[in-house]
């Protein structure tokens, strides 16, 4: 393939610290970023490559979850060509897997 075949994006804010007290930017250093910003409880994130264990990420950002954390990780596969779109939402994470096809239709791609 000519492009990376994983990609994906993340905006998540309202973030506190673990449980064992570590700040939410620990994940730059545990996970391999293309870009990764961290400031104020936000996080915003990259990464473009082959291999991105999603569970794990998802697994350890729920530690730094808060009632009020909002946001949204969208893991793009174009082996499978399947988007995963990961909505953070009241303190808790909820998993919705689609076809690209199904996204390019609906906002009218060609």
């Amino acid at each position: 393939m000519g492009y990376d075949e994983i990609r994906v994006y993340g905006l998540v804010q309202g973030l506190t610290q673990g449980a064992n007290g570590p700040d939410p930017c620990v994940l730059a250093d545990e996970f391999e970023f293309s870009r990764f910003d961290c400031a104020g409880g936000e996080i915003d994130f990259e990464y473009e490559g082959n291999c991105f264990f999603l569970d794990d990420f998802l697994e350890r950002l729920e530690g730094f979850l808060a009632p009020t954390s909002t946001g949204r990780v969208d893991y793009i596969d174009h082996h499978a060509w399947a988007l995963t779109r990961c909505t953070v939402a009241l303190g808790a994470i909820s998993v919705k897997t689609v076809s690209l096809n199904d996204v390019l239709d609906r906002y009218n791609h060609p």
